[in-house]
């Protein structure tokens, strides 16, 4: 029976098109879709939003805060994304219209897809993320009766700044996501959902540590292959940028201290010995000569001390690698201090000698 509904389906909408002089395929426009972006997004990562659109039926996409199958998962909203009225998932229908049809645009065999619904959204990383990631859930009324005859798909990428593609959504076993694929790990869908089965719910994550300033297109997309009366949902939640944690902020520019004092002190130290000789032989005083040693040999006390060991020239191979333990960053910073004073006062008792 439900075979012979999808044929009369497809043979109305053949008849009709015809009736029209032309068998035409309605391309919807994109509009600003910044609501349902903002609906996934995290509050912390909502700052990151450049723009988002939205291609496709009116209903196929829907913000609902309904839950359900354990969306939301973050906040109080998420999105569903269908190729037929998205809020028929959650029993809130509201009507359907148009669709977008694209001849080999399905993204595992190159077959004509129908009822595509596409959600764009733009995003800047944040200059201390490291991952950007999202909960997503796909779910069918083609399953069980229909597993690999209709193989409607969801798929999700990233278009990054170099312009390649990356897909986020997919199965354990690497697969993009469409109904079939041998699917073991459906499950019947809870009493709040009108969806025959659902997958798990799936977190996406994607590295963008060396992306950072720079501008992400996430697509999200749902489309029916060949049929259009049976539907498919995906829900989408909890879009968000992971970032540094301060610990680790921290103890990156505690790193930096330790590194840039360091190359300070061997500066400065690299050029007392030149010093140290020059003003012997024009006559400085043994007074100055002496304080200036002093200072020198305090400034060399205090970098060992400072990096554990007491092999200095090991120091410098050590200042741009990892290392353990970490620099006490204030005697190093001590020892700059003195190293540069004891060149100071050479510097100063030349200059007057010599004027």
């Amino acid at each position: 029976m439900l075979i012979l509904k999808k044929l009369i389906t497809l043979g109305i909408v053949f008849l009709f098109l015809a009736s029209l002089g032309s068998f035409a395929v309605s391309s919807p426009a994109s509009r600003d879709s910044k609501q349902e972006a903002l609906a996934i997004l995290t509050e912390d990562s909502k700052d990151a939003l450049i723009s988002a659109t939205f291609e496709g039926g009116d209903g196929q996409v829907y913000i609902s805060t309904v839950e359900a199958i354990g969306f939301p998962t973050d906040g109080d909203s998420y999105v569903i994304l269908s190729s037929g009225i998205a809020s028929e998932a959650v029993d809130g229908s509201i009507g359907s219209t148009g669709g977008i049809s694209i001849s080999n645009g399905h993204p595992v065999f190159g077959t004509e897809i129908n009822d595509v619904a596409t959600l764009t959204i733009k995003l800047k990383v944040p200059t201390n993320a490291k991952t950007l990631s999202f909960k997503w859930l796909f779910g069918s009324n083609e399953i069980p009766e229909y597993v690999d005859e209709y193989r409607d798909l969801f798929r999700a990428y990233a278009i990054l700044p170099d312009g390649s593609t990356k897909d986020m959504a997919l199965l354990p076993n690497g697969n993009i996501l469409y109904v079939g694929d041998r699917i073991q790990n459906y499950t019947a869908s809870d009493q709040n959902v009108s969806i025959n089965e659902v997958t798990s719910a799936y977190t996406a994550t994607l590295d963008v540590s060396k992306y950072r300033g720079k501008e992400i297109t996430l697509i999200f997309q749902i489309a029916d292959e060949r049929d259009d009366s049976v539907d498919t949902f995906a829900f989408i939640d909890e879009l968000k940028f992971v970032r540094e944690s301060r610990e680790k902020a921290d103890r990156r520019s505690y790193i930096m201290m330790i590194q840039i004092w360091s190359k300070y002190f061997f500066n400065e130290y690299d050029q007392f010995a030149a010093l140290y000789a020059k003003a012997e032989e024009i006559g400085v005083s043994n007074e100055t000569l002496e304080k200036a040693l002093e200072l020198h040999l305090n400034a060399t006390e205090q970098i060992l001390y400072a990096w554990h060991t007491d092999d200095l020239e090991s120091i410098r191979i050590k200042i741009w690698k990892q290392y353990v333990p970490l620099p006490r960053v204030y005697a190093i910073r001590r020892a700059y201090l003195y190293e540069r004073d004891a060149i100071e006062l050479l510097m100063s008792a030349i200059e007057e000698i010599e004027s």
